[in-house]
């Protein structure tokens, strides 16, 4: 935990405990004795256990509990923690087969304890249960609510809500049409009271430390429901809250307020669409903003926002200078001093390439450049303007990784003692920006468990995860690559935690995550579109070769039949993409009637060698069935032969060309013509098969 904290007496270990009821306290010692004592009272006849957790409470709650309550459990914490870590210091010490939750200004009344347990034993499949809350007079205390939406957020955790105070979203997210007099299924219950079966907890997680104080309850709900359990409310169960609602006194004045706002800033960040949706699919837009930004701002500095668009010209070397020289590397270590001295090495770089460009061609000449002196003058304020940008930005980033905000939430794939490690590690360094949400694989040393490999996508997707880690077990790389593929077509970015440096199959950039080596394989925000350019690419290209080599190719036709009569293409059934069977056209390299190549005529000698026998495979292309680039198409009988990990390389289209296919002078095994299929999957882009093409036609000049 977070805080040094001492424990007090405790039950026998063997005892076998039916309910632990944890209490957090702040500084409310008369209440806390008014609640302790209803729920001793109503815990009579049970197994039971109640476990007070006291956050530092200056008005001696501590040693009230000690003095008067020797049967309860006391942690005394060393400084105010939190209540979501106060709640799982006291998850630690339990025992019980369901925890009661309650805040310390709560009364159990007569017989609610034996009801909430009854009613959890009634409902198997409830996670959470809520009792009825009462106010102190005995008036209904609403406590179920619908989850947050945006706007909802916006009404009840700030401002606006006491301007709109009889919104309807407000009475929909209240629920306050009903009467809470029947059993209902409902998204949360408030954390004033709350009983939790042990076996969804452990399926699940504690609560999120992250929240110091409100929402925690709500996150708590949502992953229960996420992970199939249901949160019901029992009428049967009444208790008294005093609900004191600290976060709406004294105003913008109260701390209280804030560490509401921030709460529920996180839970937006961590649950909200919008902000999973700009983690995910953004990324790539940060960089272009930034120097956009950073451009104006330069200019402006320069000589302000005039001449426009050739005074934005010199801001724009220097931007993309600094780009080169890695100025836009947020380094988390730097200081002022270290951005200032970088950003005039990039600035003087720039502003050289910037005169050396105008002094050589016609383009209009802005007035800076006219003049040593005024070139001198313009030095001090670009470096300042560059300084300060990237000094803000950082600032900004380190204020939310301390506040452990804007983090990038990941699955772990594995469940060993190594999975767990590397969580813990995560989560012990906020620097390192990730918030583990769970595990996927088969129970183990490892907690949550999310569910199984086949189900990763829509895991990660459920729990809002834009990252999952794969951590090798001792069979290798090659059974993680079936759901390392599934992943990268979502599009989710995708790291490997290696067992040894080896990364033979996937070379990708090696990166440390605290102490462990992991491959890094960024996701592709923008498949969609790359694969429409690809397919663009492949419909012009083909198109175009078809319509120039037209004439050649109906010569070559009417040779072959001319040989000895036979048909000119044949069509041999192939499996493609996602395992789907195509006919594939070839030249008939072979006799007519025969099997084999021998006795074939000197031209189709001629088109085996130069490959030219493949030509046709560009009405595949045409069809969609093929692609220019990927993985070759294997017959049917080979796929009968083929190990798990293989069948990943049928995620793309098939190619008339790849990797392993432009290297002719290397005799392959299959299994590194696998290799090679999957490091293209992988590494999939325009770049890359611009580059194969290019080797394919040297290739196929040299013969």
């Amino acid at each position: 935990m977070t805080a040094d904290f001492e424990v007090g007496s405790c039950l026998p270990e063997a005892q076998n405990v039916q309910l632990s009821v944890v209490i957090v306290n702040f500084d409310t010692s008369a209440y806390l004795r008014e609640a302790i004592r209803s729920v001793l009272r109503e815990s009579e006849g049970l197994s039971s256990e109640c476990i007070v957790v006291d956050n530092h409470s200056p008005d001696g709650s501590a040693a009230m509990v000690r003095r008067e309550f020797p049967q309860v459990r006391l942690i005394a914490n060393s400084v105010n923690v939190g209540f979501s870590t106060g709640v799982n210091q006291g998850i630690t010490a339990s025992r019980g087969r369901y925890l009661l939750v309650l805040n310390a200004d709560t009364v159990a009344l007569e017989g609610s304890l034996r009801e909430l347990l009854d009613f959890a034993d009634e409902h198997p499949e409830c996670g959470i249960t809520g009792p009825r809350l009462e106010y102190p007079d005995g008036r209904l205390q609403p406590s179920c609510r619908t989850f947050y939406s945006f706007k909802t957020l916006m009404l009840r955790r700030t401002a606006l809500g006491k301007l709109f105070p009889e919104a309807p979203e407000i009475r929909r997210h209240l629920m306050l049409d009903w009467h809470h007099d029947s059993v209902r299924e409902v998204d949360w219950v408030l954390g004033a009271a709350m009983l939790v079966r042990r076996r969804a907890l452990e399926q699940i997680g504690w609560m999120d430390e992250r929240y110091f104080l409100y929402l925690e309850d709500v996150d708590w709900c949502y992953r229960m429901k996420q992970a199939g359990w249901k949160v019901l409310f029992c009428p049967r169960a009444r208790i008294v809250h005093h609900y004191r609602q600290g976060s709406r006194d004294a105003g913008l004045l109260n701390p209280d307020l804030w560490i509401h706002l921030e709460s529920a800033v996180r839970y937006y960040d961590k649950w909200g669409e919008a902000a999973y949706l700009l983690k995910r699919y953004l990324s790539p837009l940060r960089l272009p903003a930034s120097l956009a930004a950073d451009g104006l701002l330069l200019t402006w500095a320069l000589w302000g926002l005039t001449d426009l668009p050739w005074s934005m010209a010199p801001p724009a070397v220097v931007l993309l200078t600094a780009w080169w020289l890695g100025h836009y590397r947020l380094r988390g270590n730097e200081g002022i001093a270290e951005l200032v001295w970088r950003a005039l090495g990039n600035v003087l770089i720039g502003l050289l390439a910037s005169g050396l460009f105008y002094w050589t061609t016609r383009v209009p000449v802005p007035h800076m450049f006219r003049s040593r002196l005024a070139l001198v003058k313009a030095l001090p304020s670009a470096v300042l303007a560059l300084s300060l940008s990237r000094w803000g930005i950082l600032t900004i980033k380190r204020w939310l990784t301390r506040r452990r905000l804007t983090l990038r939430r990941a699955v772990i794939v594995g469940t060993g003692e190594r999975a767990a490690a590397l969580a813990e590690a995560l989560e012990a360094d906020p620097n390192l920006g990730y918030d583990v949400a769970g595990f996927v694989g088969t129970p183990g040393a490892a907690a949550p468990i999310l569910g199984g490999p086949e189900e990763l996508p829509d895991l990660a997707s459920a729990v809002r995860a834009q990252e999952v880690i794969f951590v090798q077990g001792d069979g290798g790389l090659e059974p993680l690559m079936g759901p390392v593929v599934a992943c990268r077509k979502v599009p989710l970015d995708v790291k490997i935690v290696l067992a040894s440096p080896e990364a033979y199959l996937l070379s990708g950039s090696l990166i440390d995550l605290g102490d462990f080596s992991a491959i890094d394989l960024p996701g592709t925000p923008l498949d969609d579109l790359s694969r429409a350019m690809k397919r663009g690419m492949d419909l012009f290209v083909s198109g175009a070769a078809l319509c120039v080599l037209a004439p050649a190719l109906g010569a070559i036709a009417a040779c072959l039949r001319a040989t000895d009569g036979g048909p000119a293409l044949v069509e041999i059934e192939h499996v493609g993409a996602d395992e789907r069977p195509f006919r594939l056209l070839r030249f008939r390299t072979t006799p007519e009637g025969e099997a084999t190549e021998r006795g074939a005529s000197a031209l189709q000698r001629l088109l085996l060698r130069t490959r030219l026998d493949k030509l046709p495979e560009l009405l595949n292309v045409l069809a969609g069935d093929m692609s220019l680039v990927g993985p070759r198409p294997p017959l049917p009988e080979e796929v009968a032969g083929y190990r798990d990990w293989h069948h990943s390389r049928f995620s793309e289209r098939p190619g008339i060309t790849g990797l392993w296919q432009v290297e002719k002078t290397r005799k392959w095994r299959f299994d590194q013509m696998v290799r090679l299929d999957l490091y293209y999957v992988l590494h999939r882009s325009l770049a890359l098969d611009l580059q194969i093409l290019l080797k394919t036609f040297v290739m196929m000049l040299a013969g």
